[in-house]
């Protein structure tokens, strides 16, 4: 009997030190090391969250379930068993790209919505598989929308190509070779010599401006309604179109600058210029309109000044004016405007002496009642040109830089400063900055209501 008892003991004995033993092996623990490509997956070991890749640990030796996922669900989770033993376990997953590519076609002036946010791109764009909502929207054109679902790894392309209200203008001319500018708000423009029928043009306003050597340019506004037809019938009337009358300015050398003026008015230094003509006015709408086919301004009138123009559209206004009437005509360098102003070889040396004198002379903030008013309605200079002092202030040609004391022959102010020169003050401003002397400049895109110009010829 004793021996059976101590025999039980003893295999007692022996599975206890055995489960001790096992028990010891199981809860050592293993250096471990967990990446992935690309990183920042959560990782979680029988459901427990450990941290994100790349991830460093100490863990019990032993089988488990190992699970990955992206926090922005834009790969496919992993999950599978993973034995962790030894002095390091280390396991790298290479994470599978389950996003969607989105390319969305349409016209370069469309704006295009996903999901309510406009969107910038719309070309392979990297989406999460989602339920979508396309808008395309563009002015004069019916929107269009789609939705569908954006599905795991799909690459789909949308073709949105709004269509645009159009219509048709029908113009008959006499003489029949006129030639026929039709200009669409947007900038957009048709040609023709002769009648014509303009069909599936886009709807709007349109000036429409036909011409022909030996007759009057003829101007005028058109809106055309979608489906529309809009028939317009000209008879250019003979005769040449009034582009200005234009002062003879003969050349010589002058003193340019004021030492009593602002500081960018000194020092005065000797300049000389050759012959020009200049336009008695400042450019007015009407021959704006005549030879670029719009009207900018903000105040309307024919006789007004045109304004609202920058310094590189009043040069493009001088390029077509060239072409136009087979001369040069040009922007006014800096010396040439003042030279003008003061008189050339008339001068008297005025320094304006009161309010009264000035009043009579120039449309500035006291009298201008807050507008640009008629060109050619004060009191011309000695050479018989008008508005030199306010109204609008005036586009030259020339780049802004700091006078010198060196004497010069026909400067033009090249530099390296992108300012332009704007002389002879405007409706806004104040005497001191309405004189001759006085001098403004401006970036060549600079537009106001304030600025416009005036234009000479070359001999």
């Amino acid at each position: 009997m004793k021996n059976i008892v101590g025999a039980i003991l003893l295999q007692i004995v022996f599975l206890s030190t055995f489960a001790q033993s096992e028990n010891a092996d199981n809860l050592q623990e293993s250096a471990l090391a967990i990446d992935s490509e690309p990183s920042g997956a959560m990782v979680y070991i029988d459901g427990v969250q450990i941290g994100k890749t790349p991830v460093s640990s100490f863990y019990p030796s032993g089988t488990y379930t190992i699970k990955l996922t992206s926090d922005n669900y834009d790969y496919d989770d992993i999950e599978e068993t993973i034995v962790i033993s030894g002095p390091e376990t280390k396991k790298a997953y290479q994470l599978t790209d389950i996003r969607a590519t989105l390319t969305i076609n349409t016209c370069d002036s469309a704006r295009v919505y996903l999901n309510g946010a406009r969107m910038d791109g719309i070309k392979d764009l990297k989406l999460a598989p989602q339920r979508c909502v396309v808008k395309v929207e563009m002015n004069k054109a019916k929107p269009l929308e789609e939705v569908f679902i954006l599905k795991k790894k799909e690459k789909k392309t949308l073709d949105l190509y709004p269509q645009l209200f159009t219509g048709t203008i029908m113009v008959a001319v006499t003489p029949q070779d006129a030639e026929i500018e039709l200009t669409e708000a947007s900038g957009e423009k048709y040609f023709n010599t002769g009648s014509k029928s303009f069909s599936n043009i886009i709807t709007g306003s349109y000036n429409i401006n036909v011409s022909r050597n030996g007759f009057k340019t003829f101007c005028d506004e058109i809106a055309l309604k979608a489906d529309g037809v809009e028939k317009v019938i000209i008879k250019l009337e003979e005769g040449s179109d009034d582009i200005g009358d234009y002062i003879f300015v003969e050349g010589g050398t002058f003193q340019m600058g004021n030492n009593n003026g602002y500081e960018e008015e000194r020092p005065v230094h000797n300049v000389n210029v050759n012959d020009f003509y200049i336009c008695k006015t400042e450019v007015t709408q009407a021959l704006w309109r005549i030879v670029m086919g719009t009207t900018p301004s903000n105040f309307i009138g024919d006789d007004l000044p045109v304004e609202n123009v920058s310094w590189n559209d009043a040069v493009e206004f001088c390029k077509r004016l060239s072409r136009k009437e087979s001369a040069v005509y040009r922007l006014p360098t800096e010396a040439e405007w003042e030279y003008a102003a003061r008189g050339g070889k008339l001068s008297k040396g005025n320094e304006f002496p009161g309010i009264s004198r000035f009043n009579d002379l120039a449309w500035w903030a006291a009298n201008s009642g807050s507008k640009t008013n008629p060109a050619g309605k004060k009191k011309p200079n000695e050479l018989g040109i008008y508005d030199m002092n306010g109204n609008v202030y005036e586009w030259c040609s020339d780049y802004y830089r700091s006078y010198n004391n060196s004497n010069s022959a026909d400067p033009t102010g090249s530099g390296t400063d992108s300012s332009r020169v704007m002389r002879g003050g405007s409706w806004t401003a104040q005497i001191p900055s309405c004189t001759v002397t006085s001098r403004n400049y401006g970036n060549p895109d600079l537009r106001t209501n304030a600025i416009g110009f005036r234009v000479v010829r070359d001999p």
